[in-house]
């Protein structure tokens, strides 16, 4: 079972950002048929993005595509009322992207009831982290440690710079997923090595990047088998208790 954790889609309705893409179910299944890819975890292109739309995607295609819902802080008066609607439609997990909506990933103003939330509804939540001031590692440690409850997803596990930093933080702390969305070969290594392999998943950060390309770095990198299925599949099906 491969199941892709980490692709962005929809169908963006204001004016592109990084580059001018939209990421669709018949193109999305279409790739995934392709690269042999069972399952696929969607998330929303950042600033134009719609939940429901998510969610009632995921619900057509149940054997083949898990939601996330993605959220700025900043926009939404009833966090945890929210959140909990998400959920309520069959939202899987909730995503952050601190760079670009302008919140630091320990700013307890705004975060401390998404986190309540997502305890509470029983979801991971998914941050992207990196080289960035509003994104490191060990703020996502700071909040970790005031909610220890929390699965916490490191999306890109510190892309690059902050890499080694999201290894100790996930070393430890043991709700810590490292996403290598994206990673080097280096990094991926260097995760196995230090922690848990149940807590490495794998995702290809289409359509940005190629999923074929992102899978080979899996394939050619992970030499044992059974490491290799967890990464690629198994790990994340636990994670959203799809699988037990």
């Amino acid at each position: 079972m491969i199941v892709n954790a980490h692709v962005h889609f929809g169908e963006p309705w204001g004016p592109p950002v990084h580059i001018d893409v939209h990421y669709t179910a018949d193109e999305l299944l279409r790739d995934m048929d392709r690269d042999g890819v069972d399952m696929s975890v969607i998330i929303p292109f950042i600033f134009n993005y719609d939940n429901e739309y998510m969610a009632n995607v995921a619900k057509k295609h149940p054997d083949r595509i898990i939601a996330y819902a993605m959220m700025n802080p900043w926009r939404h008066k009833n966090r945890k009322d929210d959140i909990k609607r998400y959920v309520d439609m069959g939202i899987k997990g909730l995503k952050l992207r601190s760079p670009s909506e302008g919140f630091c990933l320990n700013d307890y103003l705004i975060l401390d009831d998404v986190y309540e939330a997502c305890i509470e509804n029983d979801i991971p939540l998914m941050v992207h982290t990196g080289d960035d001031v509003l994104s490191t590692p060990l703020q996502c440690e700071e909040m970790i440690q005031k909610f220890p409850q929390i699965t916490m997803i490191l999306a890109h596990a510190g892309f690059r710079a902050l890499a080694d930093e999201a290894i100790r933080v996930a070393k430890r702390n043991k709700q810590v997923i490292l996403d290598q969305t994206a990673a080097t070969s280096q990094q991926l290594r260097d995760a196995i090595r230090e922690i848990d392999v149940e807590r490495i998943i794998w995702g290809s950060d289409s359509p940005y990047m190629d999923e074929r390309v992102e899978l080979e770095k899996i394939r050619v990198g992970v030499e044992e088998p059974e490491v290799r299925r967890k990464i690629l599949g198994e790990n994340i099906l636990r994670i959203l208790k799809i699988w037990k």
